[in-house]
């Protein structure tokens, strides 16, 4: 069976399928239950809900802000569903024209836009334009660099845009461009005082580029990451990992010790943990 043969047979039987499908409630046609207008409510009003407790729980929202936002939200609820539901006759006579239409003009339709849309040289394989095409990928690195350079000056135009600058500073990190990835944290650093998990990850960058030294900036980062969160799970490692370089051993231990405890127990982070400890522990003449 060649490419063509097997097309032509796959894409008549998908039309096959879609026009019964499609005909199928005219032929066999019964009444049909709307949900409610209350019901429809809910179910969105529950789904706004879910996604502001997301944000808090991210930190993109101040409690202050969910608690109005929540307020807000149940009085519009609670406006809506103050009007009645009214049953409505959802039956229907189905038209004999609409079948035919369906089951004559559909797949006659299909086949002139694929005719005029499609490739059916496509089916014949070419080694060469295969090879062509594979050492053409769709995105090269210069799209790559635009799409980072346009998402910096969003975020430099707004620097209090902290999903925007989350989704730079990954990308910086992704090219190796840690010096521009402390950069853009540090445009923002004012709009970061009250969210622990980017403090961590600054104090993170900032250490990447002193070498790996925590003296200063990094520290007091951390340090402040901490003080919004003790349960930080990066600010406790790096304030470990930072106590560990100072030969403050019993500061360290009691860090990984806390983070370790906060992690799922079979993890692998769980267990890089444990060695960390095991590791403390032994500099301070301790048996693991």
């Amino acid at each position: 069976m060649t490419a063509l043969t097997a097309f032509i047979l796959c894409a008549l039987a998908l039309l096959v399928g879609c026009v019964f499908w499609l005909i199928r409630p005219l032929v066999w046609a019964r009444p049909l239950a709307s949900p409610s207008r209350q019901s429809l409510n809910t179910a969105i009003y529950q789904e706004e809900l879910a996604k502001l407790k997301l944000d808090l729980s991210a930190g993109l929202v101040a409690a202050a802000a969910f608690e109005e936002a929540q307020t807000e939200l149940m009085a519009r609820y609670l406006q809506d569903t103050q009007a009645q539901d009214q049953d409505a006759d959802t039956s229907f006579k189905p038209a004999r024209s609409t079948q035919w239409v369906l089951v004559v003009l559909l797949p006659l339709s299909a086949v002139c836009i694929y005719l005029l849309l499609g490739q059916p040289m496509a089916l014949v394989w070419n080694p060469e334009s295969q090879s062509s095409a594979s050492n053409n990928p769709e995105v090269t690195q210069a799209d790559i660099e635009r799409m980072v350079s346009a998402l910096a000056d969003k975020v430099a135009q707004d620097p209090s845009n902290l999903e925007g600058l989350a989704m730079l500073v990954r990308s910086y990190k992704a090219l190796g461009r840690m010096q521009e990835a402390e950069r853009a944290y540090d445009r923002s650093a004012l709009h970061l005082q009250n969210n622990a998990a980017m403090l961590s990850d600054y104090a993170d960058v900032a250490a990447a580029n002193a070498q790996g030294v925590f003296t200063g900036k990094p520290q007091q980062l951390i340090d402040q990451a901490l003080r919004l969160d003790p349960n930080d799970l990066m600010g406790l490692w790096l304030a470990g990992t930072a106590a560990f370089d100072a030969k403050q051993y019993p500061k360290a231990l009691a860090c990984w010790e806390r983070l370790f405890k906060l992690l799922p127990p079979q993890s692998e982070d769980a267990k890089v943990i444990g060695q960390a400890i095991d590791r403390v522990k032994l500099q301070m003449g301790r048996s693991p």
